[in-house]
């Protein structure tokens, strides 16, 4: 039996029928992409085949989205005053969602965020930075499991008081650098937060001054090798629990605490410092502070303790032991200048704010083991008792350096 041989213009067609399929679903490919209306100044999100001239593609990794960039230039950012999320963006997958409202200071609404499905992100880095206007927005469905990078995320949003983290999962995030500086939020619970990956937490609350409590207490920071400015200008806050805090991969503490004006307490009890090199500006400006109990303090490689306690001005009492050492410390500059109230084994002088204070035989510390007392608060009507430097019970306070013993609430008073 003879093989049929089609035609050459029977072969043609049939191999255009054969491409069309292919073809066509190129053609009518969905694609996730973002349009602004100039008109308008709004940034509209879509998933669908119509992907019109002019629109962006997702941005991926760390790189700022396309909707920013005109000739190396912040365009758009600045104008974008609305953002929809549109129904057929509930099928998207982004995978970063870096810089997505970074600087969008007249951004006021954000509107079907709940199409936004983000179980594929890992970068959240900078997401609503700098969005000065935004009052609100609700976060609360985020599948944030793959997430590794939450640096910047709420920085400078100067108009945010609550924030819902509570379905947050961070178990994968290695990065809260400045995560909520320059919030001023009122309240913030992060119970939820699962930090055991995290190795950057530096101005992680730098700025939030509206804040009065934090409890941290869930907290596990194992991994942290940055805690740098991680709490400065937190000015309102008045409560602040460290208690779980690891910090033995701490490499710097600098300005850590600077200007808590409003901390009365401080318990770094738990706190390993042998790895710290910089304690520069630690304490600086804790101006309600009375007592520090730095007794856990390992600070053999410190090279940096300058304005370490400036300007606490209250503080009477600086607890420390023989691990406190400052042989490796280069730079000291006004280590304990405006500490006119603190007493060690000598009283303050201001011309004596150095590294060589630092001690509790010759300088302004105090042992808290010598003493064997214990700084627990007492109420002030309970009977005074006084000792001298060495622990012996006194009569009466006498000329010097006095410690007054109430309950179980220990102080150092100078009499002239």
């Amino acid at each position: 039996m003879k093989t049929q041989i089609l035609p050459p213009i029977a072969r043609l067609l049939l191999a255009i029928l054969m491409c069309l399929p292919i073809c066509g679903s190129h053609a009518f490919a969905q694609e996730s992409y973002a349009v602004f209306d100039e008109a308008t100044n709004t940034l509209t999100f879509k998933h669908d085949t119509n992907k019109p001239t002019g629109a962006f593609a997702l941005n991926e990794g760390d790189n700022a989205p396309g909707w920013y960039k005109s000739n190396g230039y912040v365009s758009n950012a600045n104008t974008i005053e609305k953002v929809v999320f549109d129904a057929s963006f509930a099928n998207a997958r982004p995978t970063s969602c870096c810089e997505w409202f970074f600087g969008c200071t007249d951004l006021t609404t954000i509107e079907g965020i709940e199409y936004l499905n983000t179980e594929n992100v890992t970068n959240m880095s900078r997401m609503f930075s700098g969005c000065f206007a935004l009052t609100t927005f609700d976060v609360s469905n985020f599948d944030t499991q793959n997430v590794t990078d939450m640096s910047g995320m709420f920085s400078s949003c100067f108009a945010l008081r609550t924030l819902d983290l509570s379905n947050f999962n961070t178990q994968n995030v290695t990065d809260m650098n400045c995560m909520f500086c320059d919030c001023p939020l009122t309240t913030l619970d992060l119970s939820s937060f699962n930090t055991q990956n995290v190795t950057d937490m530096s101005y992680m609350f730098e700025g939030c001054s509206v804040l009065t409590t934090l409890d941290l207490s869930s907290f596990n920071t194992q991994n942290v090798t940055d805690m740098s400015c991680m709490f400065e200008e937190c000015s309102s806050l008045t409560t602040l629990d460290l208690s779980s805090f690891n910090t033995q991969n701490v490499t710097t503490m600098e300005e850590m605490f600077r200007s808590c004006s409003a901390l009365t307490t401080l318990d770094l009890s738990s706190f390993n410092t042998q790895n710290v090199t910089t304690m520069e500006e630690m304490f600086r400006s804790c101006s309600s502070l009375t007592t520090l109990d730095l007794s856990s303090f390992d600070t053999k490689n410190v090279t940096n303790m300058k304005r370490m306690f400036y300007n606490c001005k209250v503080l009477t009492t600086i607890y420390a032991s023989e691990k406190y050492v400052t042989t490796a410390c280069d730079y000291d500059y006004d280590m304990f200048a405006g500490c006119a109230n603190l007493v060690g084994a000598v009283p303050y002088d201001e011309n004596n704010v150095g590294k060589e204070m630092a001690n509790y035989t010759t300088g302004y510390f105090t042992d808290k083991a010598a003493t064997g007392i214990d700084a627990s608060t007492v109420s002030d009507d309970t009977a005074a008792e006084y000792y001298d430097l060495q622990g012996r019970r006194l009569n009466a306070p006498q000329k010097g350096v006095n410690i007054v013993k109430r309950g179980k609430k220990t102080t150092k008073i100078l009499v002239k």
